[in-house]
């Protein structure tokens, strides 16, 4: 009984906080009257295996994982972004728009921002702290991860100057490292966006917490 009053409280603090105020965001923005969680990026398959929902046999559906990520910090929201060339003017950007997100969420435990790098110096003079990583890789290795792990389709390489076009673009995971949000650094939309969505995905991220403290 005791559990059940905390998750009642917790649920409680959770829809005034964060739930009701990113259900009112997209009600404006959409004008729908059913709130909606975030889509699953990439290709997915149906699987053969069922799970119940409200009693009713539902069959599952395989997505598109991303296998690349920092193996200490799972269960978390994961938001990466990737430098792969060394145009130090494009790095600067994204770097202080990342430091921004970063202080910006600083009190929510559930997100960690990751920047995939291929020079350290790329990153010399930024603000790193226990809420965003950087993790450094051979460009190759870290272009062909972008690519085909998070979708990140610009990463092309020139065959002719050898070097790889840049990507400005925050790939947001979940607890499962699913894709659900893709968002441009120069677009101020999408980074409002990207900070709305955040909240729903802790949201949901807490809820299935509750879901397997209660089963």
């Amino acid at each position: 009984m005791t559990t059940r009053i905390s998750l009642l409280k917790k649920a409680a603090i959770l829809f005034f906080v964060f739930l009701l105020p990113v259900i009112t965001y997209f009600l404006l923005k959409s004008g729908q009257n059913m709130y909606k969680p975030l889509p699953v990026f990439g290709p997915k398959e149906v699987a053969s295996t069922f799970h119940l929902k409200k009693g009713r046999k539902i069959q599952d559906t395989i997505y598109h994982t991303v296998q690349f990520f920092p193996l200490s910090d799972t269960g978390k929201i994961i938001m990466a972004n990737f430098l792969v060339t060394d145009d130090s003017f494009g790095n600067k950007a994204m770097n202080e728009q990342t430091w921004r997100l970063v202080q910006y969420f600083k009190k929510n435990p559930k997100v960690l921002f990751v920047t995939f790098a291929g020079n350290q110096q790329w990153l010399a003079d930024s603000n790193k702290n226990d809420n965003w990583k950087v993790v450094y890789a051979p460009i190759d290795s870290l272009a062909t991860i972008a690519n085909q792990q998070y979708l990140l389709t610009e990463v092309k390489k020139d065959t002719v100057l050898q070097k790889y076009t840049a990507t400005r673009r925050y790939v947001m995971l979940d607890r499962r490292h699913r894709i659900r949000g893709m968002y441009k650094m120069e677009n101020r939309f999408n980074i409002d966006t990207l900070m709305d969505e955040v909240k729903v995905l802790t949201v949901e991220l807490i809820r299935d917490e509750d879901d397997i403290l209660l089963k």
